[in-house]
């Protein structure tokens, strides 16, 4: 039996965030082992989700997912984040790329780019 890639979803927008969440559960080979709107939320239980993917928003309340990408790479240098953002091609993308996050993927994106994104970070995602 395999062990299943955990993801965490920190995203403040709940349509966005239970669309990906269903859509993530519906593959057996992924788990969504818990969901924040908050990044502060996010850090402060990371030790208990052990996640192997974060997805992460760039504008959410309080701590910016920026600085959340940055301060869950200082707790955990190995995991895997993926950008979410309604931000296409700008300095925010860039800054997060910077911050940690592996790769991105646009709010309006359908199903389809997004498990093309997420199977990217497959080959550096496996469950630790």
């Amino acid at each position: 039996m395999f062990q299943k890639i955990k993801i965490v979803i920190v995203e403040d927008n709940k349509a966005v965030k239970d669309g990906y969440e269903l859509i993530i559960n519906s593959y057996p080979k992924y788990q969504v082992v818990r969901t924040y709107i908050r990044a502060e939320d996010a850090i402060r239980n990371y030790k208990r989700d052990q996640p192997d993917i974060v997805f992460m928003d760039i504008d959410l309340p309080g701590m910016d997912g920026i600085t959340g990408i940055k301060k869950i790479k200082k707790i955990d240098s190995s995991v895997d984040i993926i950008v979410i953002t309604v931000f296409e091609d700008s300095t925010l993308v860039f800054d997060a790329l910077c911050a940690g996050a592996q790769g991105y993927i646009i709010k309006s994106a359908n199903h389809r780019e997004l498990l093309k994104q997420w199977k990217k970070s497959q080959s550096v995602g496996a469950p630790r």
